[in-house]
């Protein structure tokens, strides 16, 4: 993909299967509504992926596949054509996107933080900006409080997909949006601006 890529990996499940396993990130909006420019670049980005699965697969018919990444589309948005792009490709090869087949709609997967200091001003931002930077840099760190805001436009977000062909004999058990949590209490509730996608299958 171009200025981005796509990792491939495949992974042994016994001497008559091998999992084949895909991600990527592609190209971000910085607007709170995707501009035509950056849709009919991941849109590309996008059709490179699905040829790049199909190349590395075609000899694979019965195998799994798993796709996932943060494509940088939201599929909560009225519309959302990258989205109808890349399914409507992989549908044709047996693909499904694991969320919708599960729930039946698009979850969010974006999270979107305020930094409360002493002072109770408020900064809303994304984890690791630069204002909570500066507070980390002056010694400060205690009076960080991270809160999700659900009314922001960056909460309500669908940026990230798990698209699964199971395979001969493979059935998809569960997938679910999961929150990156520490185990120890911090002064952050998650660990990324994202959420993770857990998925379960039975091979």
């Amino acid at each position: 993909l171009a200025a981005k890529g796509v990792l491939y990996a495949q992974l042994i499940i016994n001497e008559n299967q091998t999992l084949h396993l895909f991600t990527t990130h592609t190209q971000a909006s910085y607007h709170h509504k995707a501009q035509n420019k950056d849709i009919e670049i991941r849109k590309k980005q996008l059709s490179q992926l699905v040829a790049f699965v199909h190349k590395k697969t075609e000899n694979f018919k019965d195998d799994p596949i798993v796709i996932t990444g943060d494509f940088n589309m939201d599929a909560l948005q009225p519309s959302c054509p990258e989205y109808d792009h890349i399914f409507q490709n992989l549908k044709k090869s047996s693909f499904v996107d694991a969320i919708m087949e599960k729930h039946g709609k698009h979850l969010p997967t974006s999270v979107h933080y305020n930094y409360k200091v002493s002072t109770g001003e408020e900064c809303g931002s994304s984890l690791f900006r630069d204002d909570a930077a500066a507070l980390l840099e002056s010694g400060k760190e205690s009076e960080i409080q991270v809160e999700t805001n659900s009314l922001t436009f960056w909460a309500r977000q669908c940026l990230d997909f798990v698209f699964v062909r199971p395979g001969k004999n493979g059935i998809i058990d569960d997938a679910n949006v999961r929150d990156f949590v520490p185990e120890k209490k911090q002064n952050w509730r998650q660990v990324s601006d994202h959420c993770g996608i857990d998925l379960r299958l039975t091979l």
